[in-house]
């Protein structure tokens, strides 16, 4: 007792003799219990003062030793050293330590990056035991360095890895050795609650998809770029946010490509609702209909469905765009920017009836959203769930906050692990997923991406600040997930860390990680500290920040390595943190693309890989998430190899009809598993049937490739191309309305079915008659392919910073070609219908801020996004322009433009409304026409009278 407290004095003297030294107060004004925040200790002085503590007492302290306490003290900390380093202070101080004398007075090597020495192992052959049950090293000849690759042997070029090996471009001992690990005594391949990733989409900076995005990663490509002047012009907000306001040195992010772009009628909402609306919400509708799709459904086919929808968001910057355009209050304003709606309208517009839930817990908001969605799949609360984040910038007031606080990186970059790291970089991204209980996966014949075995979620409680980050909560949480996995740690072969490129941050993350590792250990009966076979890697160092969806980022990431089998490189880390102290760890860092090679254990058994993502928000609430690699079965062989398949499209306007078809067949070109018979099961019962149409008929993908090939360059098509497309609109409905759902008509289509009439099947599909796709693929004798998703029309809808509303649609005439005269514009009215058709349809165009001509009048006045609160406001107009009453159970109950008018016309009392309406109706003046205005015409005219009437 009395040595113990006899160390506990020497060591008081020294730190306060360091505290003396860093704050330049006198000893005396030192005391035991006060925290050292008060003697002007920050993060900076705090490192400084682990830097003193490691060269007076030959210790290997982090920053993150002062994170773990609730109170930082000088007695607090004597107590943290003397139960954490017993030995090595006793050590110290009896003199035993070369290099160091007693009192502290003797010192020591400052902590310096230095690369563990590679040390001789004998290579173990796979069938070999290995003592201690620990890690092997992924390559033992490079197992003590932690910047240790595949790649640091030879380099790697840029082609797919197994091909590099196979064809002998990589020595065998380039290639990582196979993981064996004797200490997986039990493994459950199918665990009770185990939820599946069927279905994956998102966008990410400058990635239009996640294959673009894979792409940029595994060549270790960097996504930062200056600051668009589409979104605010930043040499404008230039400046030291310490000397100025509203200024910032940042003119960094990670930007997506086409954050304004968006498909309102697709989603049936009205163009002048969608400027309103925040661009989190649209795209991440695009997003999930793109993520069911992928998993090879049709969206509409879950209508109805216990799906739940969790999306983690933190920003709604583009409220403050509306605010600054002064635009006068808008009714739709309350469904327009709120965390809530991003979850409620997806659920809505979807009609999923599960849970609907917005998450914000800052950075980790996407992972928590993901835990909530797993949580509720095991509780029964639903039977699907979709989880993601949303994370998009939209103006500088919050880059300007986050330069202020000091956050923010002056070289626009995130060094996550570097010596160099300065903050970090901010990044917006769209993602989400699509999960189902394995079991059910597997017994749907879903195609797996992953399985999510086991998720955690809690608060790191009170730190040094609110802000700051707390290694003891973010150990928990990562045991925790372990522990609800089931899984030996052991075979976790890499984490994606959180990694906010700050020198602090990064150590303390690090200090989370190795502690939870060192206790699964124990409790797991390891004594010997295993060699580095777990990668350490960080999406942040190619993309940036993402915020509330950084989250779903780094799951993106690792479900994609999962699939390729690949580790990407993490970027911009040229010299290691010196506080990030591997040695006696089982990590390493990734800095080159690298093979994912699959773990076995002593018995020859090969184990899925397994990944860990760990991510902490601002507020101090961490998640972590055990993700393991799925194998597919099989694909059933196709029945016949001379089958003919019918390859079908559909999308809302020819030009996204174009893009799909072209992404398909570019798909079938590159992929080399492409089965055709497979691609049109999955395109004739996973996709929804939509206006636009066009068919193939085709034996072979080589046979289909040309075929689409020659439709998407617009040249003309002869009848025996095995090319049908929609028929002009009369001869649509004529084929309908001869061959309907009448059983006759079904037992028609039977027979075609039966008798293998493809050409004829497709020609009555594309004109609008329904198949019964599944009649021709008995059950089991198909698998859903994962192909390319629905390509939305591009328009632009952004409030500009000039204040201005500007309603112009970019991209508007390649999405619907030449403008036609409006079946509203002013000619000689016929009767009273006709001119209240007229009028109506002129007003509510012009309140969806649509063109008159779009306004279709055989299509319900919903499809334009003409909602009951747009009928107020339609009500509210007319009745000030009159001055007379429209009553609402009269518009109410008219779905088309021509319903409302006859409704008018014909209902008593009405009389003096529509008259009203015609006497407001301008003459027609054909000579007021411009020259254009009558050719538009002449070609509508002739397009009505020549057009073609027969099936093509």
């Amino acid at each position: 007792m009395d040595a113990q407290i006899n160390l506990s004095v020497k060591v008081t003297t020294d730190l306060i003799q360091s505290i003396v030294a860093i704050c330049s107060l006198s000893e005396q004004e030192i005391t035991l219990h006060t925290e050292l925040e008060k003697y002007g200790f920050d993060s900076i002085t705090l490192t400084e003062l682990t830097n003193n503590l490691n060269k007076k007492l030959g210790l290997k302290l982090t920053p993150a030793l002062f994170f773990e306490m609730k109170e930082i003290t000088v007695h607090s900390i004597v107590q943290q050293l003397c139960d954490k380093y017993p030995q090595e202070l006793a050590a110290c101080y009896s003199g035993s330590s070369k290099g160091l004398s007693l009192g502290g007075k003797g010192v020591a090597a400052e902590p310096e990056l230095v690369f563990r020495k590679p040390q001789p192992v004998a290579a173990s052959s796979v069938g070999e035991t290995l003592t201690g049950g620990g890690f092997v090293s992924v390559n033992t000849a490079k197992a003590a360095n932690p910047f240790r690759t595949a790649a640091c042997v030879t380099g790697l070029g840029e082609g797919p890895l197994d091909s590099q090996r196979d064809s002998g471009d990589l020595p065998e001992q380039a290639w990582p050795s196979l993981v064996m690990n004797d200490r997986v005594k039990t493994y459950d391949p199918k665990p009770c609650g185990a939820v599946a990733v069927i279905g994956i989409g998102g966008v990410m900076p400058q990635s239009d998809n996640l294959e673009a995005f894979w792409d940029h990663l595994v060549k270790g490509d960097d996504l930062i770029t200056e600051i668009p002047s589409e979104r605010w012009d930043w040499q404008a907000f230039y400046g030291d946010p310490m000397k100025e306001a509203n200024k910032s040195q940042c003119k960094w992010g990670g930007f997506l490509k086409d954050a304004a772009s968006f498909d309102p009628l697709f989603f049936r909402m009205s163009p002048n609702e969608a400027l309103l609306l925040d661009p989190q919400q649209r795209k991440f509708l695009e997003t999930v209909w793109q993520t069911i799709e992928d998993a090879g459904y049709s969206p509409p086919s879950l209508a109805g469905s216990q799906t739940g929808v969790f999306v983690g968001v933190t920003n709604n910057e583009y409220a403050d765009l509306i605010a600054e355009s002064k635009l006068p209050a808008d009714s739709h304003s309350i469904v327009s920017n709120a965390h809530f709606l991003i979850a409620n309208r997806t659920s809505y517009f979807f009609d999923f009836h599960g849970p609907s839930e917005a998450v914000d817990t800052a950075c980790s908001s996407s992972a928590v959203a993901l835990h909530r969605a797993v949580l509720s799949l095991q509780a029964g609360e639903c039977r699907l769930a979709l989880a993601g984040g949303v994370n998009l910038l939209s103006s500088p007031r919050s880059m300007v906050a986050f330069d202020k606080a000091g956050m923010l990186s002056k070289t626009g970059r995130c060094r996550t692990f570097d010596k160099q790291a300065d903050g970090f970089v901010r990044g917006e991204g769209i993602g989400a997923l699509l999960l189902k209980p394995l079991a059910q996966a597997e017994a749907d014949g879903d195609p797996i991406y992953a399985v999510i075995r086991g998720t955690a979620v809690n608060h790191g409680g009170r730190s040094k600040s609110f802000t700051a980050p707390n290694p003891s909560g973010q150990a928990e949480v990562i045991k925790a997930a372990v522990a609800r996995s089931g899984v030996d740690p052991s075979a976790i072969s890499y984490i994606e860390v959180h990694g906010t490129a700050t020198t602090l941050g990064d150590t303390v993350e690090l200090e989370g990680i190795k502690n939870a590792f060192a206790e699964l250990r124990k409790q797991w009966g390891v004594q010997s500290v295993p060699a580095p076979a777990c990668g350490l890697g960080s999406v942040k160092s190619n993309v940036g920040h993402l915020e509330a969806a950084s989250g779903i980022a780094s799951l993106l990431k690792v479900i994609l390595a999962l699939k390729h089998k690949e580790l990407p490189p993490s970027l911009h880390c040229n010299e290691l943190n010196p506080f990030i102290q591997l040695d006696d760890s089982p990590f390493y860092i990734v800095l080159e693309r690298q093979e994912w090679r699959q773990p076995v254990d002593a018995s020859h058994r090969k184990l899925p890989r397994l990944a860990g993502i760990n991510v902490f928000g601002a507020g101090g609430v961490n998640a972590h998430i055990i993700i393991e690699e799925y194998e597919q079965p099989a694909q059933p062989e196709p029945k016949s190899a001379d089958e003919p398949a019918v390859m079908v499209f559909s999308a809302k306007t020819k030009n996204s009809l174009r893009e799909i078809v072209q992404a398909t067949a570019s798909f079938a070109e590159k992929e080399s598993r492409f089965e055709l018979l497979h691609a049109a099961y999955t395109l004739q019962t996973g996709r929804d049937e939509m206006e636009e149409r066009v068919a193939f008929v085709s034996q072979t993908a080589e046979e289909f490739v040309e075929k689409a090939r020659l439709y998407i360059s617009g040249q003309e098509i002869g009848k025996e191309e095995g090319i049908y497309e929609t028929a002009p609109p009369a001869v649509r409905q004529g084929i309908c309305e001869l061959i309907g759902k009448d059983v006759t008509s079904q037992r028609y289509v039977d027979m075609l079915m039966q008798s293998q009439q493809w050409s004829t099947i497709a020609r009555l599909w594309v004109n609008g008659v329904p198949i019964e796709w599944v009649k021709l693929h008995p059950e089991g004798t198909r698998s859903r392919l994962r192909l390319p998703t629905y390509m939305f029309a591009k328009q632009r809808y952004w409030i500009p910073r000039s204040g201005e509303l500007n309603r112009s649609r970019e991209a508007l005439d390649s999405t619907t070609g030449k403008a036609e005269v409006s079946p509203f514009s002013a000619v000689e009215s016929a009767g009273p219908e006709e001119a209240v058709s007229r009028y109506f349809g002129n007003k509510i165009s012009s309140m969806l801020g649509i063109r008159p001509e779009e306004l279709r009048m055989d299509k319900e006045l919903q499809e334009f996004g003409f909602d009951s609160i747009m009928a107020m406001k339609f009500k509210y107009e007319v009745e000030n322009e009159l001055g007379l009453l429209l009553p609402m159970e009269v518009l109410g109950e008219s779905r088309y433009i021509k319903d409302l008018a006859v409704r008018i016309v014909s209902s008593p009392g009405q009389e003096e409304l529509w008259k009203a309406i015609a006497g407001s109706c301008p003459k027609s003046d054909i000579e007021s026409l411009e020259s254009d205005q009558l050719d538009a015409l002449f070609e509508s005219l002739n397009r009505k009278l020549y057009g073609q009437t027969v099936l093509p």
